[in-house]
């Protein structure tokens, strides 16, 4: 961002009118316009106040947005019965906690002199490619922010953005599904700047649902994808038969059933670490099977990102109503077990050398020292 681009947001934060604004940056209405008109793919958006003497004012929107309210479809072929995605959240790009090599090894380390070897090494758009995963589920916080108390790598927003655009991977076949979460709202509440119309903007591979909470349509099904945060007024889902629901901000792995909603809490991709058993960072690969449109099984397995892409658990269970793989009657949620796993970590890790990040010891070394294996 110009230096003049950022003192005219700066005057219109402080309430003066458009003479004024013109008047002191010695710039025309004209130029003042068009200057806004090409920031508004950077999130600006503005409402305007006019007065009765004819001057106006910008009025920044800072207010909360809420979900489409149909939701984002994702097509599918009839001969489609299963549908994987990786699910991810709260990668907080901008903070020192970050951990964007394990989204992609040469965005983290690119500029490591010590590297050696490591395009052997599987991260997260590795690993899809791999599987052939063509969907990424991001369950909030992709920024951020300013707030919090985690040391920063910029002291702007705007600049954190422009960071998170450049470093945020890319593949041809692979679509980021993201609701928005509080980290991410923080830049537009305090600071004017629309993730989501940035991402609209600037990256077609992001396609944002909605801040708090969004909805992905698959089939004649639906799936939620939530940030749960004090910072948002809770939107109220409308009474379902059931639905499976992908809960983000807690940074935990968990899978819950009751009242017709199966909850699926999804780790984080950082080190900012808030329960402290909790193996990070980590994310979930998610199969779900289908029967007459309706997604009635599920598979989610909680995958430890670190020297390769490792199995930690696996959680098996019905969702809603359906006829089993035996062609059975349905299974109604209230009746569900959810069926838990505990995989094995490789005995041997890859004798290959990578930079480490504060902590010498891999995310291997550590769960294994944490659970003493």
């Amino acid at each position: 961002m110009t230096d003049s681009t950022a003192l005219l947001l700066k005057l219109i934060n402080e309430g003066k009118t458009i003479n004024e604004i013109s008047e002191t940056l010695g710039i025309s209405h004209k130029k003042i316009y068009n200057i806004l008109t090409m920031i508004r793919n950077k999130g600006f958006e503005f409402d305007r106040k006019y007065y009765y003497n004819g001057d106006m004012v910008y009025v920044p929107k800072m207010s909360f947005i809420e979900m489409p309210r149909e939701g984002v479809d994702i097509i599918t072929t009839p001969e489609d019965q299963n549908f994987e995605a990786l699910v991810i959240s709260d990668i907080h790009i901008g903070s020192v906690k970050e951990r964007l090599e394990l989204l992609n090894f040469n965005i983290g380390y690119q500029n490591a002199t010590n590297a050696t070897n490591v395009a052997t090494y599987v991260r997260v758009y590795d690993y899809c490619v791999k599987e052939g995963i063509h969907i990424i589920i991001v369950c909030g916080d992709i920024i951020d922010g300013m707030y919090g108390p985690n040391e920063k790598y910029h002291d702007n927003i705007s600049d954190q953005i422009d960071y998170a655009l450049k470093n945020y991977p890319f593949d041809k076949g692979i679509l980021n599904f993201a609701t928005l979460g509080d980290h991410d709202y923080d830049a537009m509440r305090n600071y004017g700047q629309n993730l989501a119309k940035v991402f609209e903007s600037y990256r077609h591979d992001i396609i944002p649902l909605g801040y708090c909470i969004g909805q992905i349509n698959i089939k004649n099904d639906k799936i939620y994808v939530r940030h749960p945060s004090d910072k948002f007024d809770e939107v109220k889902l409308q009474p379902m038969h059931r639905c499976l629901m992908l809960n983000g901000h807690s940074h935990k792995m968990g899978i819950s059933a009751s009242n017709n909603t199966t909850t699926v809490t999804v780790p984080a991709l950082c080190d900012i670490q808030c329960p402290t058993d909790a193996p990070l960072p980590t994310a979930i690969r998610m199969n779900l099977e289908f029967n007459n449109g309706m997604i009635y099984h599920g598979t989610f397995s909680q995958l430890l990102v670190d020297k390769g892409v490792y199995r930690l658990n696996e959680f098996e269970c019905p969702l809603g109503y359906g006829k089993d793989i035996s062609g059975n009657t349905s299974v109604r949620l209230e009746e569900t077990r959810i069926k838990k796993k505990v995989l094995e970590l490789p005995k041997e890790e890859p004798k290959i050398e990578l930079p480490k990040l504060e902590d010498n010891r891999s995310q291997i070394e550590k769960f294994n020292a944490r659970w003493k294996l």
